[in-house]
């Protein structure tokens, strides 16, 4: 009967689902709805302790984040259609947790549409949405969403960086590196599962650098088994695609093909047929 409890360890257990790779499914779906709808149900309950439906509430609006963005990715609905588009539900879970003050539920929004942009290759996009959510790690203390949230912004920052002029790039490659050192400290105090992020950005701030090809596949390389190793589909997918377009900029045709195909094959087994059909 400790519905609050129910929710909170189900929040986690979504949480968990969707960035460890898990495929992307309508069980999937079904698994995020059913706790929303049974949240729902008890906050209607005249007899839950006001705490009680405060925190219930709390746990539907991270649900319903989870929710949005796993729609966008299988594609059952529009992501850039702003009369259909789930986006606007984005904004209207951000409102919530601006009138409420509640700086977890900002944290998770900024996070998915962070991750989204960057998945969709939106990379300026995705530096100006970090920029603008600010530092939300404190209000996701001792939770893994403010952990990959700062592996996406050092991701965002140095895809911009690439693709500006000397002045901006040197503003990027500076919060980039900000970023990247906090991650890098993180898998040298033992943090298995951010290895593989901290190879992806090794590759991408090597090719702001201009560093030889060889060293910079060797990054990708490494950060596409790493991910596989620890199960992180949807990284291995991303690393595959940041390789072949890096191949891609180089000239090389037979590379970019081959890291492409492997990358279209895992965000398929992934589930993410919008992004499969973006690609293709």
């Amino acid at each position: 009967g400790d519905g609050q409890s129910a929710g909170i360890n189900q929040s986690l257990h979504v949480t968990h689902r969707f960035f460890s790779g898990c495929p992307l499914s309508a069980d999937f779906l079904a698994e995020i709805v059913t706790p929303v709808i049974g949240l729902q149900n008890e906050t209607q309950n005249e007899t839950v302790e006001s705490s009680t439906v405060v925190q219930t509430q709390n746990n539907l609006d991270i649900h319903i984040v989870y929710l949005i963005s796993s729609k966008i990715l299988m594609g059952v609905e529009s992501r850039t259609d702003k009369n259909t588009s789930s986006l606007n539900s984005f904004e209207d879970v951000l409102v919530e947790a601006e009138k409420s003050d509640n700086q977890s539920l900002r944290g998770y929004v900024y996070t998915a549409i962070v991750e989204l942009k960057l998945i969709f290759g939106e990379y300026e996009a995705a530096a100006t949405a970090t920029v603008e959510a600010g530092d939300i790690r404190p209000g996701l203390f001792a939770n893994y969403t403010g952990v990959r949230f700062t592996f996406l912004a050092a991701l965002a920052y140095l895809k911009a960086a690439q693709s500006s002029d000397t002045r901006e790039r040197r503003r990027w490659k500076k919060k980039g590196l900000k970023e990247l050192k906090l991650v890098r400290s993180w898998v040298k105090k033992g943090n298995v599962n951010l290895e593989h992020s901290l190879l992806i950005l090794d590759a991408e701030l090597a090719v702001l650098e201009r560093k030889r090809s060889a060293y910079i596949e060797d990054r990708y390389k490494s950060a596409i088994q790493t991910a596989k190793v620890n199960g992180f589909l949807q990284d291995q997918a991303l690393s595959n695609e940041l390789a072949s377009l890096y191949f891609a900029g180089q000239g090389d045709v037979t590379r970019r093909g081959s890291y492409m195909k492997h990358a279209i094959d895992c965000y398929s087994e992934w589930g993410a047929l919008a992004k499969v059909d973006q690609l293709t």
